[in-house]
């Protein structure tokens, strides 16, 4: 009993400084890999924004819906979750439906059967 009580303090410390070890800031070519992945990974999410709204201009619905993973989660203002990429896809193809048949026509005021009047 009188060596576990001699050595529990040792191992304490041992424990305490393999601890430090492994958070201690990582030296100067481990800073230059993070670095560098840092980089690329905000090259990435740039050109994954630009495919998005590139996509989203035009109205590519295959385009934007290869954007998501199968257990991609779509969450827009005051609706439900949508949830898949299938689901994601039926609900681009809807809203690009939707937005065909209420196209305006700048020349007319007229919105799918309702005049808007200008003021």
């Amino acid at each position: 009993m009188n060596s576990l009580r001699i050595c529990f303090p040792f191992f304490i410390i041992a424990l305490a400084a393999t601890l430090a070890a492994q958070t201690s800031a990582p030296a100067p070519a481990d800073a230059s890999k993070a670095e560098n992945s840092h980089d690329r990974d905000v090259a990435s999410i740039i050109a994954l924004e630009k495919r998005d709204a590139d996509a989203a201009k035009v109205n590519d619905v295959d385009a934007l819906v290869s954007l998501w993973t199968d257990d991609g989660v779509l969450l827009q203002p005051g609706a439900e979750p949508v949830i898949g990429r299938a689901a994601i896809r039926q609900l681009l193809q809807q809203q690009k439906r939707t937005n065909r048949r209420d196209r305006y026509s700048r020349l007319s005021g007229k919105l799918e059967g309702t005049t808007h009047s200008w003021r």
